[in-house]
């Protein structure tokens, strides 16, 4: 029952969180107020890839486990999934700071797998 629940709040989460980034890439003006907008669409972004991964990785889960998954599981897609959405958000910054890409997207992506490896041996 509980893990029902959580995943019915991730779908909400992923649904209005989506919305709302459509929503505001379509009307909200980034000119006016730089910094605002650009707050709000990280926010709703990060929302909308966190829970949606979530999801996705929770099913893909139990798939390969034949049904047998635990609450676990939702948490650890829970916490793979933020992972990857700082891993995007990250990309975004360095390309947003016209820095070389390749070194500082590799050594992003090397310390949220070895921050992973770490939780995972807690």
């Amino acid at each position: 029952m509980r893990r029902r629940f959580i995943l019915l709040i991730l779908l909400a989460i992923s649904l209005i969180s989506g919305t709302s980034f459509v929503l505001l890439l379509s009307y909200l003006d980034p000119y006016s107020y730089p910094t605002l907008a650009l707050s709000f669409l990280t926010l709703s972004f990060s929302f909308a890839t966190t829970s949606f991964l979530t999801l996705l990785i929770y099913f893909f889960k139990k798939i390969y486990f034949r049904g047998e998954v635990r609450m676990y599981h939702v948490l650890t897609s829970l916490r793979q999934s933020f992972f990857f959405t700082i891993f995007a958000l990250s990309l975004v910054v360095i390309m947003s700071f016209k820095i070389p890409f390749l070194l500082p997207a590799i050594l992003s992506f090397i310390i949220i797998v070895l921050a992973e490896l770490f939780i995972q041996g807690l």
